[in-house]
Formats: structure tokens, sequence, C-alpha cells
């Protein structure tokens, strides 16, 4: 685990600034790697439950209006504290992190972020201003020296992500919350185009898929989880049983061709994807049908061949060719 030198991570306070190496108190409920890849040494990390330390040449102030920008764009607009609250949150933290921020500034941000979290109706508000009102509790001296020295922040480099238990459980990563918030609006096709940004089989997947994410789903913590994969069948039987066909945008075919060796899920989603960024694949199949395990080890009561077979239409309308018996 990485050497903490600040977390307030759970609500659990653990503040080494101050002690020396031998008497640094370990926080009991974070699991943070010291390396977020090889050679790249994760110095800081901020999200829904607090902020975690590493290195205490971080500069708190900037980190706050990165982070608070990134939240702004992930809003989604429904609820007003969300929406305009966050926009200005961060149109402030970066007014701090500039050198052009005011005494009273602090505690209008507290304030404000505060308001946003009891009346946003998502945890993207609801935890999104925890870390921001965790930093001007425990890093006051910081803000305040930013506002008086007049001085620009140092900027720093950031990486940004928005998940959610069920997301990270997803081999895919599948927007999950996002197709599912779009079925309960009726919004059919949106939703449907929201998962074939992650993959392209939503049919079959809504039919054998396993999902680890229900397993993770926040929804169970209340009373049961969500039905992600039968929601997923029913966005892509929703299209079938209306007779529709995706629209697959004209896709600059500048790339180069590129051979998939077999037609299962994953060759033909990798041609798929390789076709939508302007390649030219061709699969090569031994069998003489499209599908894999898919095709001859699924049996048709749980996975009908109409339905498998429509999908690999859909690849094949991307502009992918498909050669049996090689």
């Amino acid at each position: 685990m990485a050497d903490i030198i600040f977390s307030s991570w759970q609500e659990e306070l653990v503040d080494n600034r101050k002690a020396t190496e031998q008497d640094r108190k370990k926080p009991g409920n974070v699991k943070l790697p010291p390396e977020f890849r090889p050679g790249e040494r994760i110095r800081a990390f901020m999200g829904w439950d607090g902020i975690i330390l590493c290195d205490d040449d971080v500069d708190i102030v900037d980190m706050c209006a990165g982070y608070a920008e990134t939240v702004q764009k992930e809003s989604c607009g429904k609820c007003f504290p969300c929406r305009v609250g966050t926009r200005v949150v961060s149109d402030w933290l970066k007014k701090i992190a500039s050198g052009e921020g005011w005494e009273e500034l602090p505690a209008r941000i507290g304030e404000l972020a505060l308001q946003i979290r009891e009346g946003s109706k998502c945890s993207i508000g609801q935890t999104g201003m925890n870390p921001i009102l965790h930093a001007l509790k425990y890093f006051p001296q910081a803000f305040a020296d930013a506002i008086a020295q007049k001085k620009k922040a140092r900027e720093g480099r950031y990486r940004f992500a928005v998940t959610a238990p069920c997301v990270s459980a997803c081999p895919s990563s599948l927007d999950i919350p996002g197709y599912v918030e779009e079925i309960s609006e009726q919004r059919f096709a949106e939703s449907l185009a929201t998962i074939r940004q992650s993959v392209c089989m939503a049919g079959t997947l809504g039919r054998v898929c396993i999902r680890p994410c229900e397993s993770n789903c926040r929804r169970a913590n209340i009373d049961e989880a969500i039905s992600i994969k039968n929601l997923k069948r029913f966005a892509a039987d929703y299209e079938i049983d209306k007779n529709r066909h995706p629209e697959i945008e004209g896709v600059k075919k500048a790339g180069g061709k590129v051979a998939v060796i077999g037609a299962g899920p994953a060759g033909l989603s990798c041609a798929y994807y390789l076709a939508m960024k302007g390649h030219w694949p061709t699969i090569f199949e031994k069998l003489s049908e499209p599908g894999g395990m898919a095709a001859v080890g699924i049996p048709d009561f749980r996975l009908p061949r109409p339905v498998l077979r429509r999908e690999v239409d859909i690849v094949r309308e991307a502009g992918v060719e498909i050669r049996y018996g090689v």
C-alpha cells in the first residue's frame, strides 16, 4: 500500500503531515496501490468518500479545481442544484487556483457545496462535493495562502474516471447507469445505442451474461439489485419487435486491413469496433457459421439462433467481411 500522509476516506481521519516517519499511522480502510502503472506513482486520490494524499508536495487547491471541473462535466443537468451549483463551485475554485480569489470565497464554496450535496437527485451531486468539503475543512491554510498571496496554483497532471460498482464489475465497463436511466425514460433506441458503445451483441449478452454487475448493484443495499441483464435484453428485443435497424453512421475508411481469427463473440466485437474506427477487418472462421461457442455451445432455447444471426448481420453491415471454412 502507498505511504499515506493524509486521509479522510470513509470518515476515518489520518493526518500524518506533522508526524515523523516512524510515528505515521496507517488508515484501516484505504487500499491504495503505490503506483497507477509501473513507473507512475500515485501522489494523491480524490473521490466520493474523501481525500488521500501520498505526497505533501501536491497542490490541493489545483487538485480541487481540476476535480470540480470534472464533476461539473459529468452532471446530467436534470436537477438545478447539481447543474448550476457545480458550475459555480468549479468557477470559484478556478479563481482561487489562478490567484484571483477573495477572502470570503472558501466559506461561500463550502456553503454551496453543502447545498448541492443536500439538494441533488443522484450520487454525482450527493457525493461529488465531499472531497471539496474535506479539503476546505482540513486544508484551510492552503486556500487562505493562495488568496492572500495572489499566487497561481501549481498545475498538476490528473487522471479522471467516473464509475459505479456495477460498471467496475462489468468486463466491458458498460455505462449501466446510463442505459438503465434511458430505459426508465422510455428512450429505448438511445439506450441500445449506449449499450453498443461498449458491446455490439446486446441481445446475446442480455440472455447469457453471468451478470457480475447485479452482484455489485447499489440498489441491493435497499431492497434488491436492478435486473440489469434483462433490461439489456429488453432494449435489444425492442428493436427487433419494432422491426428497426441500427443507424450506422458512415465511417471514413482511412485505416488499414486487419485479419481477425475466429467469428466468436470476441472476434465479432473486435472486428465491429475496428470497422467503426475506419479499418477494413476480415474475420477468418473455421466453422461454417458465425458465433463460435455462442452458436455451438449454447442451446437455442437459451440463445435463439435468429437473435445471434441478426447481431452478426449488424456486424457485417458495419463493414466486416467474414470468411468461413478457413
